[in-house]
C-alpha cells in the first residue's frame, strides 16, 4: 500500500508543480527588444567628428554598410570610464586593435552609447 500512496503523492506533487509552472509562464509579459548592440573592430566603424552625426558600420569588405544616427545625448566610455566623443574617437584612431560596442535602439537605429575597449 505504501508504494501506491507514494506513487499517488508523487503524481499529485508533479501535477501541482506543472500547474504552477504553466500559471507562471502564462503571466509572463511578452519580450520586447529595448536596446541592441553590435561589437566590432574600430577598423570597421567610422565615427563622426561631432554629434549629432552618423556612425557608419561595415562588418567586412563587401558587406552591407549600416548607418546609425548618433544623437547629441549619446554617452561614451573608454574601458568602462565616462568619456567624450572627441576623446573616444582620438583613442580609437590611435589603437587599431581596439573594440567598439555600439548600443542602439532597433526601431529608430539611434545610438544610445558607444563603448571603446582598448587592449
Amino acid at each position: 500500500m505504501r508504494t501506491i500512496h507514494g506513487i499517488r503523492a508523487t503524481a499529485v506533487l508533479q501535477a501541482a508543480l506543472l500547474f504552477a509552472s504553466a500559471s507562471a509562464s502564462a503571466q509572463m509579459p511578452p519580450v520586447h527588444t529595448v536596446e541592441a548592440a553590435v561589437e566590432s573592430s574600430v577598423l570597421n566603424i567610422h565615427l563622426p567628428d561631432v554629434a549629432p552625426g552618423t556612425v557608419i558600420l561595415a562588418g567586412c569588405p563587401g558587406c552591407i554598410v549600416h548607418d546609425l544616427a548618433l544623437p547629441a545625448d549619446a554617452t561614451y566610455t573608454i574601458n568602462g570610464r565616462g568619456s567624450t566623443l572627441v576623446s573616444l574617437r582620438s583613442m580609437a584612431l590611435a589603437h587599431s586593435d581596439a573594440t567598439v560596442t555600439l548600443h542602439y535602439l532597433p526601431g529608430t537605429r539611434r545610438v544610445t552609447r558607444i563603448d571603446l575597449t582598448v587592449f
